[in-house]
């Protein structure tokens, strides 16, 4: 299957990584104010452990209620008499943290303590009015709010960067193609040959610019200091070299994403769940909600096993892909040498291949549409002889009418080296080794146009 052009042309709304970077940063901040009244309760119970227990006694005992938007809460408020170092004082803090629940945690509590009810609270020795009822240190209560502060701040801060990167680098695109299109058009005489934003350096597309035009500016280009390059040629130039190929993703890094996606909403989702158990309606209504969480309840129990199963993969046997160059021409020949580490006995079948993906993003009435395909798949090898799997080389041929590498805002094509080893009971490894194909092989009068200075700044 080949692809003669992208699934959708380029354009689509502007670029929305400003909003991820605010979405972000307001994620992160969600979590550090959460984060706060965690450590600040841990300290506080911290300092109380060292605290004198002194006897008291239960003045009042009554249910406290608070009202919002998401429904009541309850909250056992407690007054009760100690006496210290001959003084009389009236304490009020029932517990280090105080905060408010379900009614049915706050009655029983209120039953275990009626008033009048001899009791022990904690005194701060240099402070004797400061005192506390419950000094037990919140355990679950601090790491519950410190996952879910750490999940949110996490993933707020990873859309912020991530979203940051993906700003400079369209600042940056734009500003290296606005340079090639003024530079250009200055070196011709005239910009208005200039069409888009990007020059096509394929000329066999032929949608960028008509030859004629080219002629003079590019023989004007010549003149002033050689053939010109086009930005995507200099990054291929770069690439053209033997190397050894780096995964797309790491193993640490995807057990680290997934682990905080799946803190993040397992965060939240516990929330509702443990709100329907501590304090459940009765009848249809308990029904209702129960069924509604399902589905949220499995959703956070399949991230769970993802993060098992990236825990797992991290002590899968490595894959290692080297190639003979980076950047390689349609129609070229590429060499590939694979290794294998670490218990390559447990791997049953290996298979490598080339494998060319279509990306594109585009607007569907009022929808943003995504959509990834697989245009060309060219086979390595494919082997269960141990010998075969630790390490060999072939050689592979990217096919002439295929479609070269595209890196723009809304289409992309993509190649990578795909190794893939199935391992029994046991999750398989999969690493992908990307690398780039050229329009054509580079000739001196193949159509480009540029400036030099990224050569000369080579």
């Amino acid at each position: 299957m080949v692809a003669d052009r992208p699934i959708s042309e380029g354009g689509g709304k502007s670029d929305n990584s400003g909003c991820g970077i605010v979405f972000g940063l307001v994620f992160a901040c969600v979590g550090i104010g959460v984060l706060i009244p965690a450590v600040a309760s841990a300290l506080f119970a911290l300092d109380a452990t060292t605290w004198q227990e002194t006897p008291c006694k239960i003045l009042t005992a009554n249910l406290d209620e608070s009202h919002s938007d998401d429904g009541t809460t309850y909250r056992a408020d407690f007054t009760y008499s100690y006496e210290f170092d001959g003084q009389n004082y009236v304490g009020d803090r029932d517990s280090v943290t105080e905060n408010f629940g379900s009614r049915k945690a706050a009655q029983k509590l209120l039953k275990s303590l009626p008033v009048g009810t001899e009791a022990v609270c904690c005194v701060d020795p240099n402070e004797p009015s400061e005192c506390v009822l419950d000094a037990t240190f919140p355990v679950w209560y601090v790491l519950w709010l410190s996952l879910f502060g750490l999940a949110f701040g996490g993933v707020g801060s990873a859309i912020a960067y991530a979203s940051f990167k993906a700003r400079r680098a369209e600042k940056k695109r734009r500003v290296e193609q606005s340079g090639v299109v003024g530079r250009a058009g200055a070196l011709s005489g005239s910009g208005e040959y200039f069409q888009t934003d990007v020059i096509d350096r394929d000329g066999d597309q032929g949608h960028s610019l008509q030859t004629s035009q080219f002629s003079g500016a590019l023989k004007s280009a010549r003149g002033r200091g050689g053939p010109a390059v086009h930005p995507a040629d200099l990054e291929d130039r770069r690439a053209d070299v033997p190397q050894k190929a780096k995964a797309e993703s790491s193993r640490l890094g995807t057990l680290v994403g997934v682990t905080l996606i799946a803190l993040f909403w397992n965060g939240i989702v516990s929330v509702f769940v443990f709100g329907m158990i501590n304090d459940a309606p009765r009848g249809w209504m308990s029904l209702f909600i129960g069924l509604f969480l399902v589905p949220f309840v499995l959703i956070g129990l399949g991230l769970i096993a993802a993060v098992f199963h990236s825990f797992v993969s991290l002590f899968n046997p490595k894959v290692s892909i080297a190639l003979s160059t980076g950047a390689v021409a349609r129609g070229g020949e590429i060499d590939i040498a694979w290794e294998v580490s670490g218990g390559i006995r447990s791997i049953d079948r290996l298979q490598i291949a080339v494998v060319g993906t279509e990306w594109a993003r585009y607007q569907r009435g009022t929808d943003t549409i995504v959509d990834e395909s697989t245009f060309e798949v060219v086979p390595v090898i494919s082997t269960a002889d141990a010998t075969e799997i630790r390490f060999g080389s072939a050689t592979v041929t990217i096919p002439q009418e295929s479609m070269h590498t595209l890196d723009r805002k809304n289409n992309k094509i993509k190649w990578a080296v795909v190794a893939s080893g199935e391992i029994a009971w046991w999750p398989d490894v999969l690493s992908n080794f990307p690398f780039r194909v050229m329009p054509r092989p580079q000739s001196s009068d193949h159509i480009t146009l540029t400036t030099t200075s990224g050569l000369n700044d080579e």
